[in-house]
């Protein structure tokens, strides 16, 4: 089963098996009670910070979840080539980033060909500045 995370109301982020109920959804973390001293290790989140993760794991090997803000590098012929921040996405049933510096292609997350190319710098809910840069790059 894939992990997810989510942000509660109370604004942290919480991350384990994703319950939908309805209109609202659940994160159920079973190691709550260890981590967090809570009683009960079911958290509702707010539902457009839903994000599954990828498989991945950035160049400090932390998970790679999908809403998340990357910055990567392009590597060709073993060169660096080109920096640029992106979005982590899911569609096709494919997680993916685009280069918008450079081919303006989307490019695939591979797991384990990511490690050394990339590195979170923040997410699209709590850094709305850097969505900001990437909508200015796409220009």
């Amino acid at each position: 089963m894939r992990e997810y995370r989510g942000k509660t109301k109370e604004k942290d982020w919480v991350y384990g098996y994703l319950v939908v109920d309805g209109s609202r959804c659940y994160i159920i973390d079973p190691d709550a009670a260890r981590k967090r001293g809570k009683k009960s290790g079911v958290f509702e989140i707010i539902l457009e910070t839903v994000g599954q993760w990828t498989g991945d794991r950035d160049i400090n090997h932390n998970k790679i979840y999908e809403g998340q803000i990357l910055k990567c590098t392009d590597r060709h012929g073993g060169e660096k080539t080109n920096k640029y921040l992106s979005e982590v996405y899911f569609e096709d049933s494919t997680y993916l980033v685009e280069n918008y510096a450079g081919t303006q292609a989307p490019v695939v997350i591979y797991t384990g060909d990511w490690a050394g190319m990339c590195e979170i710098k923040g997410n699209t809910y709590d850094n709305p500045e850097l969505m900001e840069e990437i909508n200015n790059e796409r220009l």
